[in-house]
């Protein structure tokens, strides 16, 4: 986890936002050279692993904590499909962004009783090259569930994420892989994240 993608690094799959699809509220997107990220996955019985590269022609991240989101960065929620929920909004939400205060990994929401607010004991490293950011971290599953939470084999949770694009003048909007996020917390709307080796 040191804010660099190395050549066989990440075995899992890779997925990405880069088409129009993927852009949601950007008035004037100029394709995936204006804003786009492709990223993986992995995981052990410990943490879940995340590797974000993303493509920003600027880059603008003036906020911390609970304001990230106005600024350049990334979100992401996960929903435990196990519970029985009747508030399709219950999920667990993160926003990670690389700030002045250095690299902040902000918990908005949980599934369970997580606390809201920075994520102290997840490692999270970036950087920041001609308009490339990369995002690594890894997050103890507790932290996104429960303490003694462990993901079995065959197994899956829901998940979704997006990359927030600021320019300058406030956030312009996003591009997101899978839905639920953006315009408010559907988990229902989430894409499934399977446990495979």
């Amino acid at each position: 986890i040191d804010g660099n993608i190395s050549p066989g690094e990440w075995s899992g799959l890779w997925f990405a936002a880069d088409e129009k699809s993927n852009v949601k509220q950007i008035v004037k997107w100029n394709g995936a050279t204006d804003s786009s990220f492709f990223g993986n996955l992995m995981w052990d019985e410990e943490n879940l692993y995340m590797a974000i590269s993303a493509t920003d022609n600027i880059f603008c991240q003036p906020y911390t904590e609970s304001s990230v989101w106005q600024g350049d960065g990334l979100q992401f929620a996960f929903s435990d499909n196990a519970l029985v929920k009747e508030n399709t909004s219950q999920c667990t939400a993160f926003a990670a962004a690389r700030t002045s205060a250095g690299n902040q990994l902000f918990r908005s929401t949980s599934d369970y009783k997580g606390e809201r607010g920075l994520i102290e004991n997840a490692e999270f490293s970036t950087s920041l090259s001609q308009g490339k950011i990369i995002y690594e971290m890894a997050i103890p599953w507790s932290e996104i569930f429960y303490d003694g939470f462990v993901p079995e084999l065959g197994n899956s949770v829901d998940f979704t994420i997006l990359m927030n694009d600021n320019d300058g003048t406030g956030r312009r909007g996003w591009l997101e892989y899978g839905s639920g996020l953006g315009t408010g917390r559907n988990y229902k709307l989430f894409s499934k994240l399977n446990f495979v080796k």
